[in-house]
């Protein structure tokens, strides 16, 4: 299962220079992930679950759509994030349930799989 998000680039898919990006790039060549004004790349990761609860419970929704699982073909592994920790490691993991609030603390998180 894969995510894709637009806008800012920050956060646990944030893309590092030297970063290994093979997966994602598989993700979007495949799965024809352009946009469709502007013609970029969308940036692809691996479905994150912590986000889709916080969706889920800031929107109220109480059903998801999962699509594209054809892409996946071919993949040895499939990640989900089921968790945040800090970056810092002062602690394994934070707390169920918790999505940072702020842009500025969501660069300090990373996705535990």
């Amino acid at each position: 299962a894969t995510h894709e998000r637009k806008g800012h680039a920050s956060g646990p898919y944030s893309i590092k220079p030297g970063q290994q990006v093979k997966v994602g790039e598989m993700l979007q060549e495949v799965g024809y992930e352009y946009g469709t004004t502007t013609g970029r790349r969308r940036r692809c990761g691996w479905l994150d679950i912590a986000l889709v609860k916080y969706s889920a419970l800031v929107n109220g929704f109480d059903s998801i759509n999962i699509t594209k699982l054809d892409v996946l073909t071919g993949l040895k592994q499939i990640r989900i994030a089921i968790a945040y920790r800090n970056r810092q490691m002062t602690e394994v993991r934070l707390p169920g349930g918790y999505f940072p609030s702020h842009l500025d603390d969501l660069k300090e998180v990373v996705c535990e799989y």
